[in-house]
């Protein structure tokens, strides 16, 4: 549970991030003022010493990174700077933005019905199938006689209705043949 409230948090804290940075700017600001006012009480001239409490705070945007990093965690921030960067990038060259676009388009929709078509074939029930889990096929083969597999072709209507009425657990039945291409 733990993990997931540190993920939760910080994602909230990245839907917030322009608040909590002007409340570390600010807070940054002060412990600065704060600084440079102890400074000046010890006797040095105000310009000193706020060029002194600067010095002493260092480099104040690696400090903000920092902090960024403990609140949201580095691949966070990172994707977000990613993301920030590749628009920045396609702005700059809309042509090229339109051809990703474009590209990005043609794939997906050709994934889509691609998949569409092959969801349709072979991964849905075929119509009129309830309970796609209780579908069965038989394969009935005669060895001296007329029958054979469904791939092979042959078999009677009569033979099909006796197999039907002798299978009572079988709620529904259908009898399928596929027929031999001719060519010519």
């Amino acid at each position: 549970m733990g993990t997931m409230r540190t993920l939760f948090n910080r994602w909230l804290h990245l839907l917030r991030r322009t608040r909590h940075d002007a409340d570390l700017r600010e807070e940054m600001e002060t412990h600065r003022s704060l600084r440079q006012a102890q400074l000046e009480r010890e006797g040095t001239s105000p310009d000193e010493a706020a060029a002194a409490s600067r010095r002493a705070q260092g480099n104040v945007t690696l400090a903000r990174e920092d902090v960024r990093d403990v609140w949201v965690g580095p691949t966070i921030e990172g994707v977000w700077q990613d993301v920030r960067g590749g628009i920045r990038a396609l702005r700059r060259k809309p042509a090229f933005a339109a051809a990703v676009v474009a590209t990005l388009g043609l794939g997906i929709g050709g994934t889509t019905s691609i998949f569409s078509v092959v969801d349709g074939l072979y991964l849905r029930a075929p119509a009129g199938v309830s309970d796609a889990a209780s579908l069965r096929k038989v394969y009935i083969r005669r060895d001296a006689g007329a029958m054979q597999t469904p791939d092979g072709g042959a078999g009677s209507w009569l033979d099909y209705r006796a197999m039907r009425e002798r299978t009572q657990p079988i709620r529904r039945t259908c009898q399928a043949e596929r027929w031999p291409s001719v060519r010519s």
